[in-house]
């Protein structure tokens, strides 16, 4: 296995984020181009967030007393019905020497139309970290990163 795979594959392993992390070893256009359909065809868990010891004895003791009952053995839980996650809010890139090079292979993820009717509310976010060697000089810093970004927007069109 490469080095470059073995931290994602580690954190697989963690039962804490074992099921909100998919590891993927392939070209970074590919990735990109299937990302959007492998998540609709293969969707994120409902998102419920831990709540900490402090917030649940607030809740118990937000509890009047005479308003919740035992549950008998003959009376069936209500089964939680999950909310899978099938649209991508945000893509991160965090590559930050070569992320913005990455940028063109956006372009028609969504040309399918069940994806494209899917997104037609909420398009996701790019975000693309990158570094820039202007520093102190943000004006300088902004230029730098646009010209870099626009080079490779228009040679890849």
């Amino acid at each position: 296995m490469a080095a470059s795979t073995d931290p994602p594959v580690q954190i697989t392993h963690d039962p804490q984020v074992q099921h909100l992390v998919r590891p993927f070893e392939e070209d970074g256009r590919d990735f990109i181009k299937a990302a959007a359909r492998r998540v609709w065809g293969y969707p994120f868990p409902e998102f419920s967030p831990k709540i900490s010891k402090s917030q649940a004895k607030k809740a118990k003791r937000a509890l009047v007393p005479g308003e919740t009952r035992e549950m008998t053995a003959s009376e069936p839980a209500p089964a939680p019905q999950p909310k899978s996650r099938r649209l991508i809010s945000h893509f991160v890139m965090n590559l930050p020497d070569s992320a913005i090079e990455f940028l063109d292979a956006f372009r028609g993820i969504l040309a399918e139309p069940e994806l494209g009717e899917a997104y037609k509310e909420r398009m996701p976010i790019v975000h693309c970290h990158c570094f820039t060697r202007e520093v102190g000089d943000q004006a300088r810093a902004e230029r730098d990163i646009k010209q870099v970004s626009m080079s490779f927007v228009i040679e890849r069109c």
